[in-house]
């Protein structure tokens, strides 16, 4: 599957929460960062063990909300 910035995935073992895809690296790894109520969150994870979020919490809106501020 192919994600772009923006897109809300999640670990395939479905532990952890939904997060952002902020940017592309090298090797088929994504960027991704997350709010956890208090902090900023980022890791980096292979895109083939992410899927689609499918419960796309409060926090993941704001946060889309915030990327969507920085591209205008």
């Amino acid at each position: 599957m192919s994600f772009m910035i923006g897109d809300q995935v999640q670990l395939k073992d479905g532990n952890g929460p939904c997060m952002t895809v902020i940017g592309g690296l090298q090797g088929g790894h994504l960027a991704c960062c997350w709010f956890d109520g208090k902090e900023l969150q980022e890791m980096t994870a292979h895109k083939d063990s992410l899927i689609s979020c499918e419960a796309v919490d409060h926090n993941a809106r704001m946060l889309q909300a915030i990327i969507n501020l920085n591209r205008q």
